[in-house]
């Protein structure tokens, strides 16, 4: 069985959903980042 992972994705304005997702396979040249913490700038907002 394929591991999962979750991720926060944007599916309309000012709407964001947890969705499921499989972690792809790899070739050697490749990578996969893990990110475990992020932030919002307050001017950010006003892109929201």
């Amino acid at each position: 069985m394929a591991k999962k992972v979750l991720a926060a994705v944007a599916v309309g304005q000012k709407e964001t959903a947890l969705h499921e997702f499989d972690i792809p396979d790899i070739s050697a040249e490749e990578g996969i980042l893990r990110i475990e913490i992020v932030g919002i700038c307050g001017t950010d907002v006003s892109y929201y």
